[in-house]
């Protein structure tokens, strides 16, 4: 009987563990961009110009049921976020779209987002940041 009841919690155990983190995974998971329409900003980023990259080119795509319906180029010169100042490693002042990775990627994709959503009638949904180096890994597989 003492071996019997050991198994069953010890199995009420893993059930447990397995539901909590089914409800952590559900919980903490980013939105399905494939279900829904949505704006995806991709930042182009040269990874050695400075800490993190500096973003060169940006681009907001435009998915609808999860295919591609347009693209829109955003040139990141003059764009600054309306209230975070630049690195003090930067100098401080304005914080430019271009320098927005310095200080961390995580941070500077969110600061990016705000930037480019200071534009009116743009507004991300996620952010992507792809790197010199990647995107020539992708051209490299379709070269002849």
């Amino acid at each position: 009987m003492q071996r019997r009841k050991k198994l069953i919690i010890a199995i009420l155990l893993v059930v447990l563990v397995g539901l909590l983190a089914s409800i952590y995974g559900a919980l903490t998971a980013g939105p399905d961009l494939t279900q829904a329409d949505s704006d995806i900003l991709i930042l182009a980023a040269d990874k050695y110009e400075q800490p993190n990259g500096g973003v060169d080119m940006a681009y907001m795509v435009r998915l609808e049921n999860g295919s591609l319906k347009n693209y829109t180029p955003v040139y990141p010169g003059g764009m600054t976020h309306p209230t975070q100042p630049a690195s003090s490693a930067l100098g401080g002042g304005k914080m430019f779209l271009h320098d927005c990775l310095y200080d961390g990627v995580e941070d500077g994709m969110q600061y990016a987002k705000e930037i480019v959503g200071n534009t009116p009638g743009v507004e991300a949904d996620a952010v992507v940041v792809v790197y010199d180096e990647g995107l020539d890994k992708i051209i490299d597989t379709i070269r002849p």
